[in-house]
């Protein structure tokens, strides 16, 4: 598993661990578990079975960005992304079925972060928009909130300060995430990808 978080500002920030566990044993694995989505209008950032994250790479990267309003990403969530995943899944044979509901295999989560706001996807297929500036998922996340939480309300607001706060307190307190880390900032119109060891 690992720890996701994101951060709202004037240049969005989403943080990936790179850590991958099977049982109690460490993982070392080149997968990035961050991806951009319909032409970098979002990125997205998977924790859980290392397939949903495959998955959902290869069905979402590919929408199309001109298809959708470019005003309203709260609609293109919750419509064109949400249904490529769950299909993307079924096809891709990443579904489970427990009690006549579907879900991802794993727990797995998904959390989006665009210039607008971040939104989670869990593995049942239910959307929350963050209502805070930040937000987090996966393994650690308590820990990346907890340290977001402490540095956004002692007067910080650098989003990249915040979201390096954030992952370093999940890998420190949680086994199940690790260093190096890989970080997407906004720049422009494009997002920036970065590895950093520590």
């Amino acid at each position: 598993m690992t720890c996701i978080v994101a951060v709202r500002g004037k240049r969005p920030v989403i943080v990936a661990d790179t850590q991958h566990t099977a049982g109690k044993n460490r993982v070392v694995a080149l997968d990035s578990k961050l991806f951009e989505v319909a032409g970098g209008r979002l990125v997205c950032g998977a924790t859980g079975s290392p397939r949903v994250a495959q998955v959902a790479e290869r069905v979402l990267r590919g929408l199309d960005p001109s298809n959708f309003d470019a005003k309203d990403t709260d609609a293109l969530i919750r419509g064109p992304v949400l249904d490529a995943y769950r299909d993307g899944l079924v096809s891709g044979g990443a579904m489970e079925t427990k009690d006549g509901v579907q879900a991802a295999v794993c727990g797995t989560a998904l959390l989006l972060c665009g210039e607008d706001g971040i939104w989670t996807v869990f593995s049942d297929f239910q959307v929350l928009r963050a209502g805070l500036l930040y937000e987090a998922t996966g393994c650690g996340f308590e820990y990346a909130l907890g340290a977001m939480h402490a540095l956004a309300t002692s007067g910080i607001e650098d989003a990249e300060a915040l979201a390096m706060a954030g992952v370093r307190a999940a890998v420190r307190f949680d086994v199940n995430c690790g260093a190096p880390y890989r970080i997407c900032v906004r720049h422009g119109i494009g997002w920036v990808h970065a590895t950093e060891q520590s």
